[in-house]
């Protein structure tokens, strides 16, 4: 019967295991909490603005309001026919990109993190 007793070694060695397990998430999390999100916005393909995502902000890029607000980015007017640009929504991860074409504007956030590896275009 001395063979299933638990151990003190056993223990240790089983909440070594998780700590170790667990490591990679806190880490991550912890980067991109960290991670500075900038915003960039192009008109007529020439980089007009660029701003970190951490000031809530509204300002007009032509005839465009761009609405910063808690770490994300939307355009919230805009006097184009269709307001497809408006009806996008919110972004917030690096990669994601706002555009509305009838005014030759595009909004993309750059930094760390974001869901995919690389972007081609």
């Amino acid at each position: 019967m001395d063979r299933y007793k638990i151990r003190a070694a056993d223990i240790i060695t089983a909440v070594l295991i998780i700590i170790i397990s667990l490591l990679p998430i806190f880490l991550s999390a912890s980067r991109g909490v960290n991670a500075k999100k900038t915003a960039v916005i192009y008109k007529n393909n020439k980089i007009e603005q660029r701003l970190y995502l951490d000031k809530d902000v509204e300002f007009y890029v032509g005839s465009v309001l761009v609405q910063v607000k808690g770490g994300k980015v939307r355009i919230k007017d805009s006097d184009c026919p269709f307001k497809i640009c408006m009806h996008a929504g919110w972004i917030s991860a690096p990669g994601s990109t706002l555009i509305c074409l009838p005014n030759r504007t595009m909004i993309r956030i750059e930094g760390e993190g974001g869901e995919y590896d690389a972007i081609s275009y």
